[in-house]
């Protein structure tokens, strides 16, 4: 049994923390044993992890004493020589303290890239482009979600391309689903603009209000669902109130029930500065809805016909008239083999992740020379 420790998980749920605890979950458990690292107090889904018989190991947080950080991190795998693998999951090369750790132990890295920014602060992108050098030269397999996000991470080195797939049939159109939560959302008879998405600047939810305002104009039926959390929510939320859009928006707050908030809506409006995938729109896709997203979304995103792209540079107005085209009858669909065809169905994407663990599969690298 390989052993493996997975670093990257936070407290707050989002696209890199439903990644790893899907593949966790379709782990052949007689073959990859994985634990967590928790950095500070918090791990979401920590209660799963430890019912599940996953260990969780706790790390002092870097940004109070990152010397105390990477000591804790050498003493940990110098004494644990049971992890074969040290998996980091990564959204930039400004922390690479566990590669560095991991190496100076004789540790194999993976390093997972799971976004392609284009908008940082001056500080983290000097870090990133000086750190990405050392990783690169010190890393073990290079894994990307997207080709997008490997190139952004990896720059012209070879990576691996592992999808951010979903229990696909989690999502598929349901339509007792879809009438149970609307009624428990009081959404009868209302047209539902959803989103699904951390509260930062990365999602965009500002542009999205505005947006919202402008379908409101339009159709008074219109109600937008937003599913997440995070450290901009007051913001919106006071935007929101200015707009005097308060009674027209409900925010769920962090939702593991994704797969069931979906059913609830008619038309999933995902416009992001930046995203290394984007999951929740093949979610969206999954669920057989019609996804109005920014040109930031890569290509790999783009399964079915059910996704079209729309510039940042347009307006609102502009965004809202695409959106209000489902108004009115948009019949749903089942997607599944378009979708497991694409190879995003989680059975066979974890298999390719556990395979590579096991060092028995030689999949497809990408030259970006």
């Amino acid at each position: 049994m390989k052993k493996i420790l997975y670093f990257g998980m936070t407290g707050s749920l989002g696209g890199t923390e439903s990644f790893i605890i899907n593949f966790w979950k379709s782990f052949n458990k007689g073959n990859i044993s994985v634990d967590f690292i928790k950095v500070g107090n918090s791990l979401y889904f920590e209660e799963e992890i430890l019912e599940e018989g996953s260990s969780v190991v706790a790390l002092p947080e870097r940004r109070r004493n990152p010397i105390k950080y990477f000591l804790s991190i050498y003493k940990l795998l110098k004494g644990k020589s049971e992890y074969e693998i040290i998996h980091v999951h990564l959204n930039s090369c400004s922390s690479i303290e566990p590669i560095i750790a991991a190496k100076l132990c004789g540790k194999k890295v993976f390093v997972h890239s799971h976004n392609a920014m284009n908008r940082m602060k001056i500080i983290t992108r000097i870090l990133h482009n000086i750190n990405k050098k050392i990783m690169n030269r010190m890393v073990d397999k290079r894994l990307a979600c997207s080709n997008k996000a490997g190139q952004w991470m990896f720059g012209k080195r070879d990576f691996i391309v592992i999808n951010n797939a979903i229990p696909l049939k989690n999502y598929l159109y349901n339509k007792n689903n879809r009438q149970e939560v609307r009624h428990q959302l009081g959404l009868e008879n209302k047209f539902v603009v959803g989103h699904v998405g951390r509260f930062t600047s990365q999602k965009n939810h500002e542009f999205l209000i505005d947006i919202f305002k402008s379908i409101r104009e339009i159709n008074k039926e219109a109600i937008l669902l937003l599913v997440g959390d995070g450290e901009l929510r007051s913001k919106i939320e006071n935007k929101i109130l200015e707009l005097g859009l308060k009674d027209h928006v409900i925010i769920t707050g962090a939702r593991t029930d994704v797969s069931i908030l979906l059913q609830a809506m008619d038309v999933f409006v995902f416009p992001s500065n930046f995203e290394g995938l984007g999951i929740v729109a093949i979610e969206a896709q999954a669920a057989g809805l019609p996804c109005i997203v920014s040109e930031s979304i890569p290509t790999e995103a783009f399964i079915t016909n059910l996704i079209k792209s729309v510039s940042l540079n347009e307006s609102s107005n502009k965004w809202s008239e695409i959106t209000l085209e489902h108004s009115k009858s948009f019949k749903r669909r089942n997607t599944y083999e378009e979708i497991k065809s694409a190879g995003y169905d989680i059975s066979d994407a974890a298999l390719i992740l556990e395979k590579l663990y096991l060092n028995d599969f030689n999949t497809k690298q990408f030259d970006n020379s």
